[in-house]
C-alpha cells in the first residue's frame, strides 16, 4: 500500500469477471408449473388422478395406462401439488360455507318479513314463525329422541333366552 501523503486518489481498475454467475434454483424453491397447477385444479373438480393427468399433461396416445397412473400418482404425491390441492379444497369449502350463510341470512330475513307482515293471514305468519323457530340457531321445534340403553353386555345365549321368555309371555304359553 502506498501512503496518501501526496493527496492523489489511488489508481483503481475495474475488473470484470468473465464467468457468469447463475443461481441454481433448488427443486423445493421452484413454483408449480402450469401443468401441475392445472392438474391440481382438475383433481379438485372431481377428476381422478389419471384423468386429470391426461387432461393437464396431454400424454401421447402410445403412453400406457399403467404409465399414466404412475405419473399421475407421482404428480399427486408431489408436496407442492398436494398443498395446492388442499388449498383449493379449503377455499371451495370456505366458499360453500359463506354461500350457505348468505342463503340462511336471506331466508331468515324473508321469514321475518312474512311473520311481521300484517297483510298476510295469521296461518302464514304462524308458519313463518315456526320455520324460524326450527332453524339450528333457535332449535325450538326440533324433535328430541331419547334412547334408553342398558349397559348390559349380554351374550347371544342370554339374549336368546330373554327373547324366548318374552315371546312365551306374549303368546300366553307359561
Amino acid at each position: 500500500m502506498t501512503k496518501k501523503t501526496d493527496g492523489k486518489k489511488p489508481n483503481l481498475k475495474l475488473v470484470k469477471n468473465e464467468k457468469e454467475i447463475t443461481k441454481i434454483i433448488k427443486h423445493k424453491d421452484q413454483p408449480l408449473t402450469q401443468k401441475q397447477l392445472h392438474f391440481a385444479e382438475l383433481v379438485c373438480d372431481g377428476y381422478t388422478n389419471a384423468d386429470a393427468f391426461r387432461k393437464a399433461y396431454n400424454p401421447s396416445v402410445t403412453t400406457t395406462d399403467k404409465s399414466i397412473h404412475e405419473m399421475a400418482s407421482k404428480t399427486f404425491n408431489n408436496d407442492k401439488v398436494m398443498r395446492r390441492v388442499k388449498a383449493i379444497q379449503s377455499q371451495k369449502a370456505e366458499d360453500q360455507r359463506m354461500l350457505a350463510l348468505k342463503r340462511s341470512e336471506m331466508i331468515m330475513k324473508r321469514l321475518e318479513e312474512e311473520a311481521t307482515n300484517m297483510d298476510n293471514n295469521s296461518s302464514s305468519r304462524i308458519r313463518a314463525l315456526e320455520l324460524m323457530g326450527k332453524t339450528t340457531d333457535v332449535g325450538l321445534f326440533t324433535d328430541k329422541v331419547e334412547l334408553k340403553t342398558d349397559n348390559n353386555s349380554l351374550t347371544a345365549e342370554e339374549l336368546e333366552d330373554q327373547l324366548k321368555d318374552k315371546l312365551q309371555k306374549l303368546i300366553g304359553n307359561n
